[in-house]
C-alpha cells in the first residue's frame, strides 16, 4: 500500500513539475513578445516626438504655410469709389 501511495505522489509531483515548466515557457515567450512590443512602441514614440519637435520649430520660425504678402493689399474705405 505504501508503494502505491508513493507512486501516486511521484506521478503528481512529475505532473506539477511539467506544468511548471510549461508555464515558464509560456511566460518566457510572453516576455519576448512584451520586449518586442515595448521596443516598437518606444520607436514610434521617438518618431512622433521628432515630428512634434519639427512642427513646433516650424511654428516658432513662422512657417505655417501662409504667404507673408497678402494677396490683395488693404485699401482704406475712403479711398475706394
Amino acid at each position: 500500500m505504501h508503494d502505491a501511495v508513493e507512486l501516486l505522489a511521484d506521478g503528481v509531483n512529475r505532473a506539477r513539475a511539467d506544468l511548471h515548466l510549461r508555464g515558464a515557457r509560456v511566460h518566457g515567450i510572453d516576455g519576448v513578445r512584451r520586449i518586442a512590443l515595448d521596443g516598437g512602441d518606444a520607436l514610434l514614440d521617438l518618431i512622433g516626438g521628432v515630428a512634434r519637435l519639427l512642427g513646433e520649430l516650424s511654428d516658432l520660425l513662422g512657417d505655417d504655410g501662409e504667404s507673408r504678402v497678402p494677396s490683395r493689399p488693404h485699401v482704406p474705405p475712403r479711398w475706394q469709389r
